[in-house]
């Protein structure tokens, strides 16, 4: 496998500095690197890494940071209100077979992140119509029509030793769908906005095994419709249930017809999940033994 040093890009202590250099640094890349199948190692160097617009991946490649002693010494950090990671797929046709696609693409040894400074990628307002509701951090999945309709086109899809923080912005920090052979394995997820810390949809294959999943905003691992094979393993998942429910008390509902909400830590919900397998994992509200989640208190 061919390793790439992004020598084009540039890390930086001041907030914010060379965003827009490295969104064009890492376009002009894409482009290049499509013209070849052959896979790539896009090695980044230490230091944090600034992009003010959404980032397109492309198949073949494996985003990889440093190491040191074992820790992440690479940030990814997003400072404008819009998902951050993209494929750039277009909608699936209602009939018909889909002519993009997306496969091998891996995510190593890296940390990726909202920033929170300044107001560059806003905090919640809990108001009807926050745009923070439609992006996400991490979005690989093929847009949809907000209907029922499974849709594909993904495949060979892994995150491996990622911390993935969304700071409590925007929607879900890791959303998947549409993918065959999925791994998500000793990761940090944390602190996504209105949403869940981990969301699987319409995927087969999947593999979620043996990682952290920390304040979210609504489930920590959601198996949302159309999933198969599923298995969700040695995972520890705490403080859920922090954020959407308080969305959803105040405008998904009215005031004379409010409903409590249930969203469980590891939540296999909707339609069409086949052959789930949820094994050996920890779900734990808080440090203490009558610590409760806010959206969802004891009476």
């Amino acid at each position: 496998m061919k390793k790439a040093v992004m020598t084009n890009f540039k890390a930086s202590v001041n907030r914010g500095e060379y965003a827009s250099e490295n969104v064009e640094s890492w376009r002009a890349l894409m482009e290049t690197l499509k013209s070849s199948e052959e896979e790539v190692i896009l090695q980044f160097g230490e230091g944090e890494y600034f992009f003010n617009e959404a980032i397109e991946v492309i198949s073949n490649i494996t985003i990889k940071g440093a190491i040191m002693n074992g820790e992440k010494m690479t940030t990814l950090t997003f400072i404008h209100p819009g998902s951050g990671i993209v494929t750039g797929l277009k909608i699936q046709p209602i009939e018909g077979v889909v002519s993009d696609t997306l496969t091998n693409v891996s995510f190593k040894d890296i940390q990726i992140q909202y920033a929170t400074f300044d107001d560059t990628v806003p905090a919640l307002t809990y108001e009807e119509e926050d745009p923070a509701k439609n992006y996400s951090l991490i979005t690989l999945l093929r847009p949809y029509r907000h209907s029922y309709n499974e849709y594909s086109g993904l495949s060979n899809i892994s995150f491996t030793n990622v911390h993935i923080n969304a700071n409590e912005r925007g929607h879900v920090a890791l959303n998947l769908g549409g993918i065959k052979n999925l791994i998500v394995e000793n990761c940090r997820v944390e602190g996504s906005g209105y949403g869940n810390g981990i969301g699987v949809e319409y995927s087969e294959g999947v593999s979620i095994k043996n990682n952290i999943v920390h304040n979210t905003g609504r489930a920590g691992v959601q198996l949302y419709r159309g999933n198969k094979n599923v298995v969700v393993e040695g995972n520890r998942v705490t403080d859920w249930m922090q954020r959407y429910g308080v969305y959803h008390y105040f405008y998904v509902n009215n005031e004379e017809k409010v409903t409590e909400m249930f969203d469980a830590g590891i939540d296999s919900y909707g339609p069409h999940n086949d052959g789930i397998q949820i094994l050996n994992n920890m779900v734990q509200v808080g440090d203490a033994y009558m610590d409760e989640n806010p959206c969802n208190k004891k009476n």
